[in-house]
């Protein structure tokens, strides 16, 4: 078992000592991403891909994953080779065709990556209804994804909810707020 599969499975059981909210199906973020996530191969980031600022990750996987519709926007959690311990970060990243990790923000590139990968047509419905990143933690909108509204990327894993299709008008409308964007992050 990984460590952050461990630590998942350490904080979900410390969330269910207490009862969760009555209209959640998962008891945090943690026992989402390890009911709904997979382990994703750590791979050095292409040379197409600039590594962009630190802290910055969820924004960071955003503008990459607007340029590659080939690849999955995935949020959950992965430890940093910079990392004096080995803690899990909550944090994103995108997967190519194959489940390599493409990693915008560490370099050098985590030692293991678990988490999400979302729909695409949700990722970019989601940033255009909050004009924020980050689809987890979403606590503007009281968590949809731990209420059971998210849509998975079926390459990667059951999809679930429902979401409706972008026009194109909407997505070039969204790549153009993001590129002069004063969104926040998470």
């Amino acid at each position: 078992m990984t460590i952050v599969k461990e630590y998942l499975k350490a904080v979900v059981k410390l969330y269910k000592t207490k009862s969760k909210p009555t209209d959640f199906v998962y008891y945090g973020l943690e026992d989402f991403v390890l009911q709904n996530g997979k382990s994703f191969v750590p791979k050095e980031r292409p040379f197409s891909v600039s590594r962009l600022p630190l802290g910055k990750c969820f924004q960071n996987a955003f503008k990459v994953f607007m340029k590659h519709p080939e690849w999955s926007y995935v949020e959950g959690f992965a430890i940093s080779t910079d990392a004096m311990l080995p803690i899990p970060f909550q944090h994103a990243w995108l997967v190519d065709e194959q489940g390599n990790v493409i990693d915008p923000t560490w370099n050098p590139v985590g030692t293991e990556y678990f988490g999400v990968a979302f729909d695409r047509q949700f990722v970019m419905k989601t940033a255009i209804d909050r004009k924020h990143f980050g689809i987890m933690e979403d606590y503007q909108q009281g968590y949809p994804v731990l209420r059971g509204i998210f849509t998975l990327d079926t390459r990667w894993g059951p999809s679930g909810g429902a979401v409706r299709i972008l026009e194109s008008e909407e997505v070039k409308k969204l790549i153009s707020e993001i590129e002069g964007s004063t969104w926040t992050t998470k």
